[in-house]
């Protein structure tokens, strides 16, 4: 008989509703496909009713429309007439949660669509001159929040925003937390085993936009990693011109750090130069 795991059959069962998905399956349903699954693993079956829970906390899995409280005179839209066809880090991360983190296409719809507003009302970073636009999006515990940030990231990247800093919280292990999921899903590269603030993006997984867009990744800059925050060791030895090729630091908000990304960014003297960079700063955590 084959030696087949828990694991295993979950993921057998999850790409069994990955082929359709035109509504969210109930409790039934899922648990007549794992009986089904489970039939000619007998020693498996013991793990019948965590199989069941992992499966039903994937796929059953609903969202919300977002609402949003703006004023319409406040913003012109840009985006419907902003050609999509060069993206690749939102193309790609889409796939990954479709395929690798298997969120149902109900979910991923709507992340599609209320990142699209969130980066309508942050401004097109091809924008003349200068300008500033602020907001705040909110939502309930362990509802996504995370995974829209970086959505909203990617896409300001591939829209043309040029420095995109997250500001994640006062503690170091939540800014590691979020630097890994920031390597993971948007500029491919481990700084954990070596830290890579320029070069090849390497993806560990494997797939590809289905935009047709399968040109070579442009790279996108660090200067953190998993274990270092931005600090004026790394101003001393890394030199990147900002505003040239993107860049994405996930920080602390610690007042040092704070200042030496201050100095980078408007210069160590006045009068301060004005640089053409736009920027997208990501306020999350506590």
């Amino acid at each position: 008989m084959i030696e087949i795991s828990k694991e295993e059959i979950l993921d057998m069962i999850l790409k069994y509703f990955h082929r359709s998905e035109d509504k969210i399956p109930n409790r039934e349903t899922i648990e007549a496909i794992t009986n089904e699954f489970l039939k000619p693993y007998v020693k498996v079956s013991e793990y019948k009713d965590w199989i069941i829970s992992q499966a039903l906390s994937i796929l059953v899995t609903n969202i919300g429309q977002a609402k949003e409280l703006v004023n319409p005179n406040d913003y012109y839209e840009w985006l419907e007439k902003h050609d999509k066809s060069s993206w690749c880090s939102w193309p790609r991360l889409k796939e990954y949660l479709h395929e690798v983190s298997r969120r149902p296409t109900l979910v991923l719809n709507e992340l599609d669509r209320s990142t699209d507003r969130v980066l309508e009302l942050l401004g097109d970073p091809n924008r003349q001159g200068l300008w500033d636009r602020r907001g705040m999006v909110v939502g309930h515990v362990q509802s996504g929040k995370t995974q829209h940030d970086i959505a909203v990231a990617a896409k300001a990247i591939d829209a043309g925003y040029k420095l995109v800093i997250i500001l994640s919280g006062i503690h170091e292990n939540l800014r590691q937390q979020t630097q890994e999921r920031v390597e993971e899903l948007i500029t491919g590269k481990n700084s954990r085993d070596h830290f890579q603030p320029f070069g090849v993006r390497r993806f560990s997984f494997r797939t590809a936009p289905k935009n047709g867009n399968n040109t070579k990744i442009p790279d996108i800059s660090s200067l953190t990693s998993v274990e270092g925050d931005y600090g004026a060791s790394i101003n001393k030895t890394i030199d990147v011109a900002l505003g040239t090729v993107p860049v994405i630091l996930v920080i602390k908000k610690n007042v040092s750090i704070l200042r030496n990304l201050l100095k980078t960014i408007r210069g160590a003297k006045e009068p301060y130069p004005i640089r053409q960079c736009p920027t997208l700063i990501i306020v999350t955590g506590k």
